[in-house]
């Protein structure tokens, strides 16, 4: 990761965000970027990984409680994210 040029970071698995933390803590620790662009960065990064893993882990967790109630959740409650997305 040390090699990719900062235009080249994707953020769409938690893979890549993994990496991305990896780079932004070794960069800020060796003095390449500043407090204030790494605090931006990590900001961007927490945004991404709620989208691409918590809430995903957040809707499994009203579906089990769904279920467990005995509940039906709406079809179109959160659209784009389906039981089978999970």
């Amino acid at each position: 990761m040390a090699t990719k040029n900062l235009n080249q970071i994707k953020l769409r698995s938690v893979e890549d965000l993994t990496e991305a933390h990896e780079w932004l803590f070794n960069a800020q620790r060796t003095g390449t970027i500043d407090a204030k662009t790494a605090d931006a960065l990590n900001t961007t990064l927490k945004g991404s990984l709620y989208l691409l893993a918590r809430l995903k882990l957040e809707l499994a967790k009203l579906m089990i409680q769904c279920k467990i109630k005995k509940l039906q959740m709406p079809a179109g409650l959160l659209p784009g994210l389906q039981s089978e997305d999970i």
